[in-house]
């Protein structure tokens, strides 16, 4: 169910989008107590999503999660940004915890393998979550209004937006991304580029795409 404007602001203050994403960076490989966090793996399509609003067990699909996983089990196809239905695939939800992988879905072709579950999605599969964040938000201009209130203050929702518009550039994205950030826009994605080095949340591309599974 969608989440009220109350809802919305609440959770904000407890767990912000910037939060969220710092759970996906690398630093939490690195040894960096973040808690454990899960991703949506469809292993027909290798493809998997890392929840926005809340990637813990506690809260996983809460809110915009569970639309964005709802839009693609619900047979949409958005060719131009490279979606394809998950409807009747199989799913799986895999943790970031480091113990050697048990999925036999997930095992590699070359045979015996000691990486976790988590390493051979996120290095092997490919990420569509801001492929996703782009369809729906142009379905329901409500979630664009959220998204892009949240960048006003959080310069990594503001790297993520951007990053849609530069390498996906779907048309009414773009429009609504300029017009409340203004076409100086730029000028904000160097400067938060420059603090946040380590931040590079990239959508699916053709130019990126790891697996060509229908």
């Amino acid at each position: 169910m969608m989440q009220s404007r109350g809802e919305h602001g609440r959770l904000r203050k407890q767990n912000t989008l910037a939060d969220m994403v710092l759970a996906r960076n690398p630093l939490a490989a690195r040894g960096v107590p973040m808690g454990i966090t899960y991703v949506v793996v469809n292993t027909a399509k290798r493809q998997y999503l890392s929840p926005i609003e809340n990637a813990k067990l506690h809260g996983l699909l809460w809110g915009f999660d569970g639309n964005a996983l709802a839009h693609l089990l619900a047979g949409v196809v958005d060719a131009e940004l490279l979606l394809d239905s998950w409807a009747g695939d199989p799913l799986f939800l895999v943790n970031d915890e480091p113990n050697p992988n048990r999925l036999s879905s997930l095992c590699p072709q070359n045979g015996d393998d000691n990486r976790s579950a988590y390493d051979i999605v996120t290095l092997e599969y490919d990420d569509i979550t801001l492929n996703v964040i782009a369809s729906v938000c142009q379905w329901h201009r409500a979630h664009m209004d959220y998204f892009l209130e949240d960048a006003e203050s959080s310069d990594t929702t503001f790297i993520m937006l951007a990053h849609i518009v530069i390498h996906l550039s779907p048309p009414k994205f773009v429009k609504a991304f300029e017009g409340h950030f203004g076409k100086d826009w730029p000028s904000r994605y160097k400067r938060v580029v420059a603090r946040h080095g380590w931040h590079r949340p990239m959508p699916l591309t053709d130019a990126n795409r790891k697996n060509h599974v229908r």
